[in-house]
C-alpha cells in the first residue's frame, strides 16, 4: 500500500508541486480538489454554451430538468467520476 500511495503522491506532485499544495490545510484541498457539495444549477443554465442545441431542444430541457431534481447526483459524477464508471 506505501509504494501506490507513493507513486500517487508522486504523480500528484507531477502535476502540481509540492510547494503550491503546501499552503492548503486538507479542508482547503479538498474545496480546490473536489468543489462546492452544491451546485447552482440556474447559473450553470444561465452560463452554458450550446454549441448547436437550443435550450428548447428535448434532450437540453431532459438534461436540465434532471439536473434540478438530482444535482447532488450530477456533482458526485463530474467530481468523482470513477465511482460511476
Amino acid at each position: 500500500m506505501q509504494e501506490q500511495f507513493k507513486a500517487f503522491v508522486d504523480g500528484f506532485h507531477d502535476l502540481i508541486p509540492a510547494d503550491l499544495i503546501n499552503v492548503f490545510d486538507e479542508r482547503e484541498l479538498e474545496l480546490l480538489i473536489g468543489g462546492i457539495a452544491d451546485i447552482d444549477v440556474e447559473d450553470w443554465k444561465k452560463h452554458t454554451d450550446y454549441r448547436g442545441y437550443t435550450e428548447s431542444d428535448d434532450v437540453i430541457a431532459n438534461f436540465w430538468k434532471a439536473s434540478s431534481r438530482s444535482s447532488m447526483y450530477i456533482h458526485e459524477v463530474f467530481t468523482n467520476p470513477v465511482l460511476f464508471l
